[in-house]
């Protein structure tokens, strides 16, 4: 029995001793949060040094650093390999051959107002050579002007098309047809797209999937062909509500056009 406590007594010592062995005074420093420069001048002093638990814990944390710094070099080598170019006005028209890229549809029958995605952004930028949309700047709503000042029927390109009552994308560009003029519609004023530049690239093809399209629609009265008030909103197809400056209660509010329109 003495024999086997004696045992005992000897291992707890030689485990506490092995305990006390890997740390030191330094190791203590670092947990009590003392200054670099303190620690530093412990770690140059021949009585403590660099302790087994010091050694440990630094190759940890440099792990970690170099982890870290390749995450960031890979997101940095990842936003580099995307192109981004911003196409005006002017040559988006260039681009529909002289006709404008109708974006949303607004109908104001059924006293209500709805509007419907004619084109969706990432489509458009496929169109134009590139992937997907990072911004997307449309018009006020533009009508079928009675006096021919403003014309939208067939002045307008779109990529959808209606199949079973729902409306899909296509990547055949359609000119736009309102022969009896029962809706409004918004074109693009600007859009940003994106591209990679090299598609092999690991990652990139998930980088691309992070980009989405901020939609700004540009407010005022119809057929403005300007206005300094932006509203920013989601690319989620159809965009509900109408972005007027003069709301009824109820969120309706039809132009004087379309009040004398027939259904």
């Amino acid at each position: 029995m003495k024999l086997e406590f004696c045992f005992i007594v000897l291992s707890l010592a030689s485990i506490s001793f092995a305990e006390g062995a890997s740390r030191n005074l330094c190791d203590d420093l670092v947990d009590s949060g003392s200054s670099q420069e303190q620690i530093d001048k412990c770690l140059k002093d021949p009585r403590f040094g660099r302790s087994e638990h010091y050694i440990e814990a630094e190759a940890k944390n440099k792990k970690k650093e170099d982890v870290a710094k390749l995450k960031t070099d890979e997101a940095t080598t990842l936003k580099n390999n995307l192109e981004i170019k911003n196409f005006s006005s002017e040559e988006l028209s260039e681009a529909g051959f002289g006709k404008a890229f109708y974006a949303i549809k607004g109908d104001y029958r059924n006293n209500r107002y709805e509007e419907e995605r004619l084109t969706e952004g990432d489509v458009l930028c496929t169109y134009l050579g590139f992937e997907k949309a990072l911004k997307s700047i449309v018009s006020p709503e533009l009508y079928e002007n009675k006096n021919g000042v403003e014309r939208v029927d067939k002045q307008g390109i779109i990529f959808s098309k209606k199949m079973l009552g729902f409306r899909v994308n296509t990547e055949t560009p359609q000119i736009y047809r309102d022969e009896d003029y029962k809706f409004t519609v918004r074109k693009y004023v600007e859009i940003a797209c994106v591209r990679r530049k090299d598609k092999s690239m690991d990652g990139s093809k998930d980088a691309l999937k992070l980009v989405t399209e901020d939609l700004i629609t540009l407010n005022g009265e119809l057929n403005s062909k300007a206005s300094s008030k932006r509203n920013s909103g989601e690319n989620n197809g159809s965009r509900s509500g109408s972005e007027k400056e003069v709301k009824t209660p109820n969120g309706y509010t039809p132009p004087e056009w379309a009040k004398t329109q027939s259904k």
